[in-house]
């Protein structure tokens, strides 16, 4: 992590578990002033609740899993805003906020080199909603043929980008893994509405190996002595920046501002994003920009069960009952799976989807208790009622 983030840490006076786990464990590496021993990780381990340490979990997964259990205060030096614009086909223009941790880069290329500079603008290029995918318009009150785009509104001063590596593949029903090298620029310079921000990488954590096994390690920049280093398991080595051009095995960057120094005191604290639970009134844009968030997080945390959804191929599974609602959910909240005709909810897997559902269930559940007036495409269901002859 970064000196800021190590410093917020070490000032932690409380007793939940997984905090003072991490204060503990940086404690203990702010006193190896000489790299001769590893440090122990048991304490956080068992604080997140990992009982197998032998077998492989998602890196991603975790990240953002540790970032929800720490709390705002820690991981608000990871939390940026974007901001989604919508433009109909008869030129009314909305736009809604939305927060993020990190972002998904997918890589469009198994032969050569990919550039990181392409996937980030492939990420935020405009998408065209029609037909079944329109978009509902407040002004037209119904829905139309909508151009979706987003940008980073407010930059956070610590951006992890996901390299999409593994993509669920129609033919074999399976995900494989995209092992084309990538080009990861030490600086990284991103400019939207007209306010451009510089990043410079600090972190790589690298996966060799396949989904179901493999092993990660970490490139790491000393920000005392400028250097990078490997980190593999219990062993350290320096190693030449070199070593990160054209890498295959690069999974996760984390890019850090440069011109404030990614300090997480200097991080304003900008008003969230509207919730169910904040019980406030939400338009059907925030409760809109509410699943689009929420949707993402399921992306990024149920083991990548939506990334490819463009490519996926969903059989008829039975389990119609969620339909309406988590079809109008998925193709309605992400610009990701535009163009999908979901039959019935995703089938890949009995217990991704079932937590897939769950979660959404849970947040259309509580969307349609605020908001289900301002709501056009949920399901109004109609009472009959008998009346018995006297």
């Amino acid at each position: 992590m970064t000196p800021a983030f190590r410093d917020k840490v070490l000032l932690l006076d409380t007793r939940e578990k997984l905090k003072s786990a991490l204060k503990e464990l940086f404690e203990e590496l702010r006193k190896q002033d000489r790299g001769d021993r590893s440090v122990s990780t048991k304490g956080v381990i068992q604080a997140l609740g990992i009982e197998r340490v032998y077998e492989q979990q998602d890196a991603v997964e975790y990240f953002l899993d540790i970032l929800e259990k720490v709390g705002p205060d820690l991981a608000e030096v990871f939390r940026g805003t974007m901001r989604n614009h919508r433009t109909c086909s008869e030129n009314h223009k909305s736009h809604d906020d939305s927060s993020f941790k990190s972002l998904q880069i997918a890589l469009n290329s198994r032969d050569g080199t990919y550039r990181l500079e392409d996937g980030i603008q492939s990420y935020f290029a405009s998408t065209e909603l029609v037909g079944d995918d329109q978009m509902y318009c407040e002004d037209c009150d119904e829905k139309r043929d909508t151009i979706w785009s987003c940008d980073i509104h407010e930059y956070p001063a610590i951006l992890p980008l996901h390299l999409k590596r593994f993509v669920y593949d129609r033919w074999s029903r399976g995900f494989v893994k995209n092992d084309c090298p990538m080009d990861v620029p030490l600086q990284l310079p991103l400019q939207f509405q007209e306010q451009e921000q510089q990043y410079s990488l600090y972190a790589v954590i690298n996966h060799r190996g396949s989904r179901h096994g493999g092993h990660y390690t970490a490139h790491i920049r000393s920000s005392e002595e400028n250097k990078w280093y490997c980190f593999d398991d219990s062993r350290v080595t320096q190693v030449d920046e070199s070593k990160l051009k054209g890498s295959s095995e690069a999974y996760l960057l984390l890019y850090q501002k440069t011109s404030s120094v990614a300090r997480v005191e200097d991080v304003k604290e900008e008003p969230r994003m509207h919730t169910a639970e904040a019980g406030d009134a939400v338009d059907a844009g925030g409760a809109e920009s509410e699943l689009r968030y929420h949707l993402k997080e399921v992306q990024f945390g149920q083991e990548h069960v939506l990334n490819d959804c463009k490519s996926a191929s969903f059989s008829q599974s039975g389990r119609a009952h969620n339909k309406p609602q988590l079809e109008e959910s998925i193709k309605n909240a992400t610009r990701k799976y535009a163009g999908i005709k979901i039959n019935h909810v995703l089938d890949i897997g009995a217990d991704l989807n079932l937590r897939v559902k769950e979660h959404v269930s849970k947040l259309r559940k509580t969307l349609h208790q605020k908001h289900k007036d301002n709501r056009p495409y949920y399901v109004k269901k109609t009472r009959k009622i008998k009346h018995k002859n006297t």
